[in-house]
């Protein structure tokens, strides 16, 4: 979770990103969990006032998807990678920061 103030709007930015491992299904559940009970909760609607959310709730759709229909304890995406006969890249890993 990243918090922010973009811009000086006087609001924060949370930015929640889940579902970055295909196999790990509790992290999209848990994204979902928390947008309902920000939208459903009315003792919570003050964060609305205070932040500016942005949700992924999974990130990894197509390695999310294969999870579910082929192996159950795949993790990465289903990219094809250039020059090589390898599918998948880990998403958290393919960046130099």
């Amino acid at each position: 979770m990243t918090v922010t103030n973009p811009g000086g709007s006087g609001k924060g930015t949370v930015f929640l990103e889940c579902g970055i491992h295909a196999r790990e299904w509790i992290s999209t559940a848990s994204c979902l969990w928390m947008m309902n009970a920000l939208i459903n909760d009315a003792s919570l609607s003050y964060l609305l006032d205070k932040f500016k959310f942005i949700i992924v709730p999974t990130l990894n759709v197509d390695g999310y998807v294969y999870t579910h229909t082929t192996d159950r304890t795949w993790r990465m995406t289903r990219s094809i990678q250039s020059g090589s006969s390898c599918v998948g890249a880990d998403p958290n890993r393919k960046y130099g920061h």
